[in-house]
């Protein structure tokens, strides 16, 4: 856990954020010099890598956490039951989706679940303090809300989400081979982080698949 003195720093910024309810956002740079050099790295969306790497090794290990390790395969189903669990609850391509779950297997199935249903994710660390996270939500004005059993969820956080139009709450376990038909642009926006800057208020930063993509596709020709 973080120092008492930093986690009321962070209280404080939260309580200033959410009195003056504004936010910065700005798009990521798109690494054009490098995907210029190589037009070939960079295309496709972030979660297709991970479906290529099922289709070509389906039983390879893909996470290790406290609970064990889990395949390519099964991850990919696990991100396709909760794309088509947002979906179902009326998520459109675009609609910007904040994560509750603590650090381990179902987070990574969280974000690729997100995005397959062609939604933008941002995570709430369920170790910051909960007038942080409450402070990220107003500014990041999400539409819906995703949880994935295990993690607690504070009683002011839990009332902030009620008028939320998607909130899907799952195990995070259930598989689905089928995958969804959803946007998957390469210049779509596919996460939001926060850092607080030089002013101390919190800016959203608001990255593409593009420039993950471009380091993924980089990372598997180099190192292979």
């Amino acid at each position: 856990g973080q120092p008492q003195g930093e986690r009321s720093r962070h209280v404080i910024e939260a309580v200033r954020i959410l009195d003056q309810r504004r936010v910065d956002f700005e798009y990521d740079g798109e690494m054009a010099a490098d995907v210029a050099l190589n037009p070939a790295l960079g295309l496709g969306s972030i979660q297709d890598a991970l479906f290529a790497g099922a289709a070509a090794h389906p039983e390879r290990t893909a996470i290790v956490d406290a609970r064990g390790a889990i395949g390519y395969r099964e991850l990919s189903e696990r991100a396709n039951a909760i794309a088509a669990q947002l979906m179902a609850a009326g998520a459109q391509p675009g609609d910007r989706i904040a994560i509750y779950v603590e650090r381990s297997a179902g987070l990574v199935s969280a974000l690729l679940g997100v995005l397959e249903a062609g939604c933008t994710f941002s995570v709430l660390d369920p170790d910051q303090p909960p007038a942080w996270n409450q402070a990220l939500l107003g500014a990041l004005q999400p539409r819906g809300w995703l949880h994935v059993h295990g993690t607690p969820v504070p009683a002011a956080l839990a009332q902030d989400i009620e008028s939320l139009p998607v909130r899907v709450s799952c195990d995070g376990l259930s598989r689905a081979r089928s995958r969804v038909a959803a946007l998957r642009d390469p210049a779509a926006p596919a996460y939001v982080i926060f850092a607080s800057g030089t002013t101390g208020m919190a800016k959203g930063v608001i990255g593409s698949h593009r420039p993950v993509r471009h380091f993924l596709d980089w990372y598997r020709e180099t190192f292979r």
